[in-house]
This record gives C-alpha cells, structure tokens and sequence, in this order.
C-alpha cells in the first residue's frame, strides 16, 4: 500500500488535503494528482459524499467510451457512482487496468454543490498520512498552481429562435 503524506487544505471555497510531495517525487511511486474531467455529466452522483476528501476511489477502463477507446472513469469505491474521467492526455499510454484514487480535494460552488474534485491516482492501494496542520510557502504556491488549473464546465449554449437562427446562417453570422 502507497503511503501518501498530506496536509489540510481549505482557502475559500477549496478543501480537502494536498500531498507534500512534488509531481517528481509522486511520479517515482507511480502516482500523479489531477482535476477529474466531466463532473458536469455525472453532476447528481458526483455530489455523493463517496467523492468528498479522504475517500478511496476506483479508477476503472471504459473501454466502451464512444468519445475516447482510452477512458478511465473515476468511481466511487464501491463502483457505484461515476464523478467522471481522468482526463484524456493522462490516460493515452496508460494500459487499460484498474487503478486506485483518493480524493484530495473539492472546490464547491455558491450554489453548494462540488464542482472540482482532484484526485491521486495510481496503480498501488493508497492511504493518507496527515503530515502537519498547515501548508508551509512552498506547498501554499504549489496547491494554488493546482488549483487555477481546475477544470470547470462549458458555458451553456443559448437556444435562438429557429427563424432567428436561419437568418444569421443566410446572412453568414456566427
């Protein structure tokens, strides 16, 4: 079992925990933090307290996936409900086997509901160490870069009128 040292994490609408070692240090234990991609489809199940901080994860090949033959879905432990993927650059080269997660952390929207969730993933069982009760500088600027990274949903299209929509096509509009 992989033991991952972390740290308490709340700023603003953020918490969870965050791991003390870096990308390289994560990487040499087969290991890596990243943003669960499209909690926006799976939105009723990924507010499920399966997903909050703390919590084992299984990452699972969805090989059946029409948008991409290399999908990894991130799952509750009991496999119950789906957050969403890992996302797309991560798992190309990756063979197509079941993996572990942690939830790390959560962003939470004004409405309440999770928006964000980062996760650690690796082909070893893990569990967390909490290491201290604050983030020292070095790791407060390395959990921030992450965090401006978090993925968020699409801007939802506006439906035109079907009229209004055929005139601006005639008349090349966008």
């Amino acid at each position: 079992m992989l033991r991952l040292e972390v740290f308490p994490y709340e700023v603003g609408e953020t918490r969870g925990f965050f791991p003390t070692a870096d990308r390289q240090d994560l990487q040499r234990l087969h290991a890596w933090v990243v943003w669960v991609a499209g909690l926006w489809h799976h939105d009723a199940d990924a507010q499920s307290g399966n997903f909050a901080p703390g919590n084992s994860l299984a990452l699972i090949p969805d090989t059946d996936n029409e948008w991409d033959e290399h999908a990894v879905g991130v799952w509750d432990s009991d496999e119950i409900r789906q957050a969403g993927w890992l996302p797309s650059a991560y798992v190309q080269q990756l063979e197509p086997v079941r993996r572990d997660g942690l939830a790390l952390l959560e962003h939470i929207n004004e409405e309440g509901h999770r928006d964000g969730l980062l996760i650690v993933a690796s082909r070893s069982p893990l569990r967390f160490e909490i290491a201290g009760e604050a983030l020292s500088e070095r790791d407060l600027s390395y959990a921030n870069r992450w965090l401006r990274n978090r993925p968020v949903p699409p801007p939802p299209t506006p439906q035109l009128d079907p009229l209004e929509a055929m005139r601006r096509m005639l008349a090349g509009e966008s």
